[in-house]
Formats: structure tokens, sequence, C-alpha cells
């Protein structure tokens, strides 16, 4: 099912291999973190929530637009993905440059890698 990409760059240099190894892990560190971030609040109010019936009934309209703000805070997640890949993997910016500057001009095969780019 995975198939592991070869870059000519990495294939006989370790150094790199350890430069990319670094890169992936830090984005996944960071998608972690925001994920975290994102959906703790909502899942700590649902419970209550749950936990609670009268909970909302007993808020103020802060305390109720709130709510409703952590609620749809796990939105944010979605958002921040994109947003991280873009900052951090160079290979998502070249993509996404490349979708960009030859949109309308380009086939899509071009974009998307093929099967043998791939082994």
């Amino acid at each position: 099912m995975w198939r592991k990409r070869k870059h000519k760059e990495t294939q006989s240099n370790p150094e790199k291999v350890e430069e990319v190894n670094k890169r992936i892990t830090t984005i996944l560190i960071v998608l972690t973190v925001v994920f975290v971030i994102a959906y703790v609040p909502y899942m700590i109010l649902a419970a209550v929530t749950v936990a609670d019936k009268s909970f909302r009934r007993n808020l103020s309209i802060e305390g109720e637009a709130t709510v409703k703000l952590f609620f749809r805070f796990h939105l944010i997640n979605n958002v921040a993905n994109p947003i991280v890949y873009g900052l951090l993997d160079k290979v998502f910016r070249q993509k996404l440059s490349q979708m960009y500057t030859c949109m309308g001009k380009c086939q899509t095969s071009k974009l998307i890698p093929g099967p043998l780019e791939l082994n």
C-alpha cells in the first residue's frame, strides 16, 4: 500500500536522509500539537455538556458564545494542516507552486506522481 519514494539526493547521502527524517518528524510533531490544541477544548466541553445537562442553560451570553466557539474549535485543525505542510514541507510547496503556475496550461498528470516516480 505505502511505497517508499526514492529521492535522488538522499539515495547515497546519509546526512540528507537524516535531514529529511528530522523535517518529517518536525511536521508530525507540529501536526500533533495542533490536533491536541484544536480537539481538547471540544472534547472537554462535549464531556461536560453530556455529564451536566443544565450546563448550557446556566451560562451567560459571553459563556454561551465561548461554548459555541469551542464547539467549532476542532475545525481549526482542518485549516491548520495545509498551513503546516505549506510552511514545513518543501515538496508540498513545490507541488503547490507548480499547480498555481501552470493552472490551465499543464496536464494534471505532471502534478500527480505516477507509478514510476513512486518506486
